[in-house]
């Protein structure tokens, strides 16, 4: 989790907001660990208010699924879920 905790931070750094944080979107290679599929993300946007609902239900924040907001804290959201 330290990895992925490491490369998310460099993304809300980048203005990257990922949308759609899941299992199958973390990679393993070696003893790196990886964020990919970016099919949802959005640069350069703080802060989104009701735009198109994307991303895994299972893993979304209540905010992202009633497409009231969306920001780093609900990718946040969904890396607490990963890490449960």
């Amino acid at each position: 989790m330290e990895q992925i905790i490491a490369a998310y931070r460099y993304l809300i750094q980048q203005k990257v907001l990922h949308r759609d944080l899941k299992p199958p979107n973390i990679l393993k290679s070696g003893l790196t660990w990886k964020i990919c599929d970016f099919g949802f993300s959005v640069m350069g946007k703080k802060n989104l208010v009701g735009e198109i609902n994307v991303g895994t239900p299972a893993y979304m924040a209540p905010e992202a699924l009633e497409r009231t907001f969306y920001s780093p804290k609900t990718d946040i959201f969904s890396l607490g879920v990963l890490c449960y």
